[in-house]
């Protein structure tokens, strides 16, 4: 007799990766998304161009647009997301080396 698994999965608390930082030279467009809903508007949204995920930021789900090679594109894409979509997105920047 097989017992069902209480608390085993929780769809309503799916998991996705941790996002993967930029590379070098790359600026991210992260953009909070709750539902499946929000994550499809968002990627409708992005330019064909760029590399999206689903990943788990600082335990918020986001989807991650890479691809970004300057901080002014990247910042209007935020911009436009938060101003016109409203949705919460911020800019992450690529690692700085120290010499």
């Amino acid at each position: 007799m097989l017992a069902p698994a209480v608390g085993f999965w929780n769809p309503a608390s799916a998991q996705f990766p941790p996002c993967p930082p930029p590379s070098a030279n790359e600026y991210l467009l992260l953009v909070r998304s709750n539902t499946e809903a929000e994550r499809d508007r968002v990627q409708d949204l992005l330019p064909s161009n760029s590399t999206v995920l689903v990943c788990d930021y600082l335990n918020d789900t986001v989807v991650r647009a890479g691809g970004f090679t300057n901080l002014e594109n990247a910042n209007a894409w935020a911009q436009y997301m938060t101003e016109v979509e409203g949705f919460q997105a911020f800019v992450a920047r690529p690692a700085t080396t120290v010499a």
